[in-house]
């Protein structure tokens, strides 16, 4: 029997295709065509959705509003402040009629918390039925001041104002700037 791989007839041909797959290198376009193709395909849809998603609203009526006077918020605030002789409290408000009392209380013996309390709550007391839609006031303690006052200013404005937003001190201490110390 004959070996057909080594026969002439068969040989000069598979060679031939083995010279041919050799010869045939370089850049195959195959998978070019196909990424186009899918890029197309999507660029395509793509295009088609934007169609679906503009909105084109009409013109809207043009509306004339009457200028309604804003009040500004009244924002009370009740300062304390310790001092050698006694404690100040200074009560501001701003709004539309902005305004400021004061009172001190002179250091006298163990009721002296009891007339931090008193006296907090009479200053907030006039603005409370003035303003009687309030329920926020800024407490603030200056820095030199014990902390035992703030507790007693808030004891005594927590029925009027049941919101107390605490201040900070430098806030505090700049309210007193240029005021001479009790």
């Amino acid at each position: 029997m004959s070996d057909p791989l080594n026969d002439g007839v068969f040989s000069n041909d598979l060679m031939d295709v083995r010279r041919h797959r050799k010869t045939q290198e370089g850049l195959s376009l195959v998978p070019i065509i196909d990424m186009m193709t899918t890029i197309i395909f999507f660029l395509v849809i793509s295009t088609s959705f934007l169609n679906y998603t503009k909105h084109t609203l009409p013109p809207s009526g043009v509306s004339t509003q009457l200028a309604v006077a804003k009040i500004p918020p009244l924002q009370p605030q009740l300062y304390v402040r310790e001092g050698m002789g006694g404690v100040e409290l200074l009560l501001k408000w701003e709004g539309a009629s902005p305004s400021k009392k004061s009172k001190r209380i002179r250091k006298r013996g163990k009721k002296f918390d009891q007339d931090i309390m008193n006296a907090a709550k009479a200053l907030v007391g006039p603005l409370k039925k003035k303003f009687p839609k309030e329920k926020t006031l800024q407490l603030g303690l200056s820095s030199r001041s014990r902390y035992q006052l703030l507790i007693s200013a808030m004891d005594g404005v927590q029925k009027s104002f049941p919101d107390v937003v605490l201040l900070s001190h430098v806030d505090t201490d700049d309210v007193f700037i240029g005021e001479p110390v009790f």
